[in-house]
């Protein structure tokens, strides 16, 4: 898996804060308020491409997909998060989330279809190596070699983990793939 400092070694951290400025400067304009430029961060990890904290008006971007869709991420990723942040600065609360008052700054004032998830593929952020095979009641899972390492008892050949759907105890098989 390669490093945290080889996907940001694609990304323009200046270019990224400028845009924001840009974006926050058109809702300022459109709202007629005065508002303050987030802080940024590039730690996010797993499948989420980014996240929006309100109250700390700052914004948390995951680098290995932002490497990877960089075109989308410009268009809507970045402007999906601000506009989060715009939302809640203009309309308090009732800002929040992907409701009518978000996906209304974001059409209205950036020109963006609202969408509230990504489609990116999310098997880049996938570890590499075997996936330990468990089942429950109702189905198969995969496990990774950490969590199975973490949470797996050789003597009664189960884990301490429970299925979300039938909430038995997940046993595992012997199997990796």
């Amino acid at each position: 898996m390669k490093s945290i400092e080889y996907y940001m070694s694609y990304i323009d951290t200046t270019e990224v804060f400028q845009y924001i400025q840009e974006l926050i400067e058109m809702a300022e304009t459109r709202y007629k308020k005065s508002m303050k430029v987030p802080t940024i961060s590039y730690d996010l990890k797993g499948k989420v491409a980014g996240k929006a904290f309100n109250k700390r008006n700052h914004i948390q971007l995951n680098p290995v997909l932002f490497a990877h869709n960089y075109d989308d991420f410009w268009n809507n990723t970045i402007p999906h998060e601000i506009a989060h942040l715009v939302s809640y600065n203009i309309y308090g609360n009732d800002g929040f989330g992907h409701g009518p008052l978000w996906k209304g700054v974001m059409y209205n004032c950036y020109g963006i279809e609202p969408k509230r998830c990504h489609d990116y593929d999310t098997n880049v952020n996938k570890p590499k190596g075997s996936l330990y095979i468990y089942k429950c009641s109702c189905k198969e899972h995969k496990i990774t070699k950490v969590r199975h390492n973490r949470y797996y008892n050789a003597e009664t050949n189960k884990i301490t983990l429970r299925c979300n759907k039938c909430k038995t105890i997940l046993e595992f098989t012997g199997e990796t793939n």
